[in-house]
């Protein structure tokens, strides 16, 4: 039963208070009663409600839906929902276990519950408890929180502080003056990571001495000081005190307040406010630091609880604001679109000095003063100057000059004698085409800004996703790093994250799920393993050779790529020029490394070679990054000394510079291996002593060795222990979520069909699979991805492209037919776009032979009739595009595809309309798939046919055409489609296509066509549907003179059917048998030859030749087919290509006497994987008996050779799923043969089955089967 305080879905009829009542009867048992009402609560609406509820409650969701109650009341709330959950969904979620994992996911995530769920308790009621005293914990400590407020702050940090400053360390850069205990979002703490430091050691800010002030030096010393103060802030990226006298006071002590003068602390630049102060100083300077006055606001605020420093609001209204310095001579602000200004333009005269200092050619005309007499608020009027005239974006303006603090302002006036219009949800001016953007400055809308202003270039975040894509897709902090390098210092590095965590390919191509994986190795010194490789400069080999431990490297010319050239420069280059022979050198698979002759040299000199993998470049990777510096270098200096110097020297100068140049941290390699700096002029050092060097060396190795150790713990650290699965469980059902594949990656998107724990079932394309959720991640589809790429533009809009981001579908898996290959690829487009081009020749060449007379250009006549014919028919109509109904609504593109008919007999231009359905997300919804008829339905009237043409009735084939215009039946949603190109010209300015019936190239265009087809044959030709296909449809009529049989919906039979002169039906391959080819057993790509064939083979086999099935079957089982798998395939496609003539022969059948044989047969573990393989054929025969013998003779309807899909672990059973096979076509077959028999008032046709297993036979013999 469903408890009094649930709620009952929408499919509850009768309400649950009154059920018993009006339902129950009075004489019913208990078990009726008990049925009654389990009926009626317990179904699978209901459950799906409990299981929804079951998987999205949460902590959180639930004290959002209940703002009212306290942090215990929703604790109980959810737990009691919980549990209520737990007890509908039944014995499947019974268990602690459950209860107490979905307990903890739905409490994850809140603050107050961490302590609880460090630990949780391994049964329910612990982990209850445990949830009620983190609650109980965290009102405590709140509670002793708000005891312990800012009010001790002002007397603690005078007299009580002792040097502690909270917020904020002493004389850190993340200081701000003001601050009240408390870190500020975004401000950084000091570089211990704590929130305070030991007692601060006053210091004179200038020479950092103690027991000095700043005050005794100099204003040149105090305004160099304060210079490098700031500069050392903004290089390391810290946020610079709001007030730098209070940092002062605070760095130096608060002693000798008296002595702290501004003089020689300001520079004039900063004598002005900053713009977006909100709130003027309350105080000056002097009188903040005073000790009675920090004393007085302390006692004020602890007896009042009002704080002075609060900015919540201003202390007056804001109308009385007024930044007088905002709009002065020194700065042009721009022009301020004012539709509720006055009938005139305005501006202040400030502002117009500010101007002419941008652009000296504006002139003020004096002659027109008093001509415009403005009054501001309840103020006098004010008399204008004169007038100026300013050319902007959208056309000259005059603006009237007024005594007064006012920017430019633009009447609305003059925006209606523009024509322009403020669009403010796009933040643009808006003049017919023209769109001019605006930026928001203090509240308003300027435009036409300073020279500063606009040439700041501020990245959007379309121009973002723009990057985005077409760097590749790279990692956050790259293109970060690249935006920055070019000046770009304006934009969010969170919108790069959501670039980067919507895009459909970076999701797709993310790395792997993997737990963390360190390397630690051995510290090495110079000369202990190299790495070689060949490199390529001016298409001469080069040796080119790295120490990996100091990145050293060198390099030399090679006469020839052999072993010994390689070895003996190897030599020359490295080994007898510096230490001597390295303990292990590195090499890729190069033959010149990898001979003998090399490795027996190596080893002479007691040097391991050691081989990597081919592409394995995480091992060989040092030499090949340093590939590009050197081939720079190279390049540069060969430009520059081709005609002085020979390679060899240029090659040693590019070395030299490569070595010379200083690494990532500062390292320079010859440093590293010689201890000392290249001395590069005469005014360098001399060159140090050994002993130096020696030193030298160790600290930079030591340097070198500290940074790498710092990096990798930094990463081991910051490195989770494997992804996170939170996020993934708490999806709901029928989420989007990609899936993991060690094949290829990322896959999807698919839906999530149910989560079971950390188990989590995806709904795939063959079928529901069940995965870890550390190998699904959701998949994440913002809606501006399902932008309409096609959509007009409307009026007055840009014409700028949009750049639609496209999501492909899931992968499909691989299935029977033709593979993905290069001879598979897309050809389509090219060959309708070729057939097109032919087809206008031949229209132009037969017009201008005379052979067409139609009038006009060619296909105007064709693109005319088919318009007319299509409207006439109602299939469209003619719209004009209107925003307001039109602008949600994919627009499709249209296109009309022209051909010349009739070649061989009459010619004539015809042309169709075609709707370019693609990108057609509206398809996901409704049915497009219509039937297609069964080849064995295809075989069934061929197998009659020969028969019933000898009784006097015909076979004729039917072209249908202009097919689906013809449906009757309307489109359930609405497509709109713009003109095709050669037709914009003769309708009207955004004409569009309001299409009412199916059209070609809408998905379920082919749904109506075979609604109204089918619909015609049911009930205008009074037909019924066969037994078991829908597209194979036999007459109603009693009556054998009205016979007659139909399929329907046939689009490719796949071959040739002919009939001879003995009425004979003959069925042969159409063309595939030419293209067949042996596979070569030697070629590197046989495994895709052998695909292909074998594709090729196997259609023929299915369409007229079964003999082939069973060995096309089991060649289809090698997924990496050997030798002895080719040599067998190729054994029967060399039987196909000498056998092209081979097919099916129909012959006459007596229906009277026919009979309908299955012939069946398993075989038990003959595949490979020792799986059996199962056949049958279907066959209406005569048959003729003789002495032990019977001869039939018939056609064939249906054949199979197929992989059993269950294991069989007997002869027996291999034998019955044979037959079961076999039975269910026969069966089918032989109900609609019954049908065809009676409508022609002939016997029934029995089904026999014909097996070779006599256990079988026995079985049905004991059973009078």
């Amino acid at each position: 039963m469903v408890p009094a305080d649930t709620d009952t879905t929408p499919s509850d009829r009768i309400p649950r208070e009154t059920f018993y009542i009006q339902v129950v009867e009075s004489d019913d048992s208990f078990a009726d009663a008990y049925m009654a009402i389990k009926n009626h609560f317990d179904h699978d609406v209901h459950h799906q409600h409990y299981y929804t509820d079951w998987t999205t409650t949460t902590f959180a969701r639930t004290r959002a839906e209940n703002p009212d109650k306290g942090l215990h009341e929703v604790l109980q709330i959810l737990l009691d929902k919980l549990q209520l959950c737990q007890r509908a969904l039944g014995k499947n979620f019974e268990g602690e276990d459950a209860l107490r994992t979905t307990v903890i996911n739905a409490c994850r995530g809140v603050p107050e519950l961490e302590m609880a769920l460090f630990k949780p308790a391994t049964i329910c009621e612990g982990l209850f408890s445990d949830l009620r005293s983190a609650v109980e914990t965290h009102l405590a400590r709140q509670h002793t929180a708000q005891l312990v407020t800012e009010d001790q702050y002002y007397l603690d940090r005078r007299y009580n502080g002792n040097g502690r400053i909270r917020g904020g360390s002493r004389g850190g850069g993340g200081f701000r003056g003001g601050s009240r205990g408390a870190y500020r979002e975004g401000e950084q703490r000091d570089d211990n990571g704590r929130g305070f430091k030991p007692r601060w050691r006053k210091k004179c800010f200038v020479c950092r001495k103690e027991g000095c002030w700043s005050t005794n030096h100099t204003d040149k010393e105090r305004k160099d000081a304060r210079a490098q103060f700031f500069s050392t802030l903004y290089f390391t990226g810290a946020q610079p005190p709001e007030d730098f006298s209070v940092h002062l006071a605070e760095y130096e002590g608060i002693e000798h307040t008296s002595q702290y003068s501004q003089r020689g602390w300001r520079e004039e630049e900063d004598c002005e406010d900053d713009e977006d102060d909100d709130v003027a100083e309350a105080h000056s300077e002097h009188q903040f630091f005073k000790e009675q006055c920090l004393a007085d606001q302390a006692f004020l605020h602890h007896i009042s609880g009002d704080d002075i420093y609060s900015r919540d609001a201003p202390s007056a209204p804001a109308s009385q604001f007024l930044l007088e310095d905002r709009y002065t001579r020194s700065v042009y602000q721009g022009i301020l679109p004012d539709t509720g200004a006055a009938n005139v333009s305005t501006v202040g005269k400030e502002q117009y000095l500010a101007l002419t200092r941008e652009d000296p050619t504006v002139k003020l005309d004096t002659s027109t003063a008093g001509k415009a007499s403005i009054k501001f608020g309840k103020g006098e009027a004010t008399a204008s100057i004169g007038t100026v005239q300013v050319s902007t974006e959208i056309g000259k303006i005059n603006f009237e000059v007024l005594e007064a603090p006012t920017p430019f302002l633009l009447c609305l006036a003059d925006m209606d004698r523009l024509k322009v219009y403020f669009n403010n949800t796009t933040d643009e001016l808006v003049q017919d085409d023209v769109h001019i953007p605006v930026i928001r400055k203090w509240g308003h809308p300027w435009f036409h800004l300073n020279k500063r202003e606009r040439a700041t270039m501020f990245l959007t975040e379309t121009e973002l996703r723009r990057l985005h894509r077409r760097f590749g897709h790279p990692a956050v902090t790259r293109l970060v790093k690249l935006l920055k390098d070019a000046g770009h210092n304006d934009f969010e590095e969170r919108t790069l994250e959501e670039v980067t965590k919507f895009c459909h390919h970076c999701q797709l191509h993310s790395s792997a799920p993997r737990r963390f994986k360190f390397t630690l190795k051995d510290d090495h010194h110079f000369n202990y393993e190299i790495l070689v490789d060949v490199m390529y400069l001016s298409n001469k080999p080069v040796l080119h050779v790295v120490d990996s431990s100091t990145a050293f490297q060198g390099a030399r010319f090679l006469s020839a790529i052999s072993a010994k050239e390689t070895w003996q420069a190897l030599r020359i280059l490295w080994i007898d020029t510096y230490q001597g022979p390295p303990d292990i050198i590195t090499h890729d698979a190069g033959t010149n490394f990898a001979s003998a002759e090399f490795r027996a040299e190596a080893k002479i000199m007691g040097v391991t070679c050691k081989q990597v993998p081919t592409e394995a470049h995480w091992s060989i990777g040092k030499t090949e990054r340093y590939h590009a510096p050197l081939r720079r270098a190279w390049d540069i200096l060969h430009a520059e000394l081709t005609d002085t110097m020979s390679d060899d020297a240029i090659l040693q100068m590019a070395v030299k510079a490569v070595n010379d140049t200083a690494g990532p941290d500062g390292l320079v390699p010859t440093l590293l291996v010689f201890g000392a700096y290249p001395r590069m002029t005469a005014e360098s050092p001399p060159s140090p002593s050994m002993v130096k060097r020696s030193e030298a060396i160790q600290k930079a190795t030591k340097a070198l060795r500290k940074l790498t150790a710092e990096r990798q713990v930094a990463d081991a650290l910051n490195t989770r222990n494997g992804p996170a699965t939170a996020d993934m469980l708490a999806l709901p059902l029928q989420s989007e979520v990609l899936v993991w594949r060690e094949s290829d990656g990322w896959n999807g998107p698919y839906k999530i069909a149910s989560t079971d724990g950390h188990n989590i079932t995806v709904d795939m394309v063959n079928g529901p699979a069940t995965f870890r959720s550390t190998v699904v991640k959701p998949y994440y589809r913002p809606d501006h991805l399902w932008s309409d790429p096609d959509a007009p533009h409307a009026p007055n809009e840009p014409n700028e492209p949009h750049e639609p981001i496209a999501v492909p579908p899931a992968a499909q898996p691989r299935r029977r037919g033709r593979p993905p290959g290069s001879k598979n690829k897309r050809k389509a487009h090219a060959y309708i776009t070729k057939k097109e081009q032919d087809d206008l020749e031949l229209a132009i060449k037969l017009r201008n032979d005379g052979v067409i007379t139609t009038s006009g250009a060619p296909f105007e006549a064709s693109d005319d009739q088919e318009i007319s014919d299509l409207v006439g028919r109602g299939v469209f109509k003619f719209e004009q595009y209107d925003e307001r109904l039109h602008s949600k609504i994919r627009i499709f593109k249209s296109r009309l595809v022209r051909e010349v008919k009739g070649k061989t007999t009459k010619p004539y231009e015809k042309s169709r309309l075609v709707i370019q359905g693609y990108q057609d997300y509206g398809k996901e919804a409704i049915l497009t798939q219509s039937p297609t008829i069964q080849r064995c339905s295809q075989r069934l009237i061929m197998s009659l046919a020969p028969g019933l043409v000898q009784s006097g009735m015909s076979v004729e084939l039917r072209d249908i055409t202009q097919a689906y215009p013809q449906a009757q039946t309307t489109l359930k949603r609405t497509i709109l489609a713009h003109l095709p190109t050669e037709l914009v010209h003769r309708y009207p300015e955004g004409t569009i296509l309001h299409v009412i019936k199916p059209l070609y190239g809408i998905a379920e265009a082919g749904v109506h066509w075979w609604t109204t087809y089918h619909g015609h044959h049911c009930k205008e030709l009074d037909m019924s549907t066969s037994t078991y296909d829908p597209c194979l449809l036999i007459t109603n009529s009693d009556d054998a003179d009205v016979f007659g049989i139909v399929e329907v919906q046939l689009d490719f039979n796949g071959c040739t059917l002919t009939m001879d002169a003995s009425r004979v039906l003959i069925l042969r391959q159409k063309g595939q048998g030419g293209r067949i080819r042996l596979v070569d057993i030697r070629a590197p790509d046989r495994a895709q030859q052998y695909t292909e064939q074998r594709a090729r083979g196997a259609y023929i086999a299915s369409t007229c030749q079964p003999e082939a099935s069973f060995d096309l079957s089991v060649a289809a089982q090698a997924q990496q087919p050997s030798d002895e798998d080719i040599k067998a395939l190729n054994k029967r496609l060399k039987w196909q290509m000498e056998n092209l003539t081979r097919g099916l022969r129909y012959v006459t059948v007596n229906l009277t006497e026919a009979k309908l044989i299955v012939f069946v047969d398993g075989s038990f573990a003959n595949n490979k994987d020792l799986s059996s393989q199962l056949g049958f054929v279907l066959m209406l025969v005569n048959e003729s008996i003789g002495a032990n013998t019977f001869t039939i003779q018939g056609n064939v309807i249906h054949y199979s050779s197929t992989k059993c899909k269950r294991i069989t672990r007997s002869v027996l059973a291999s034998e019955i799923y044979g037959m079961v096979n076999g039975f269910d076509i026969g069966i089918a077959v032989a109900t609609t043969l019954r049908i065809v028999t009676e409508r022609l008032g002939l016997p029934a046709i029995p089904l026999v089955i014909c097996t070779d297993s006599y256990s079988l036979w026995m079985g049905a013999e004991a059973n009078k089967l």
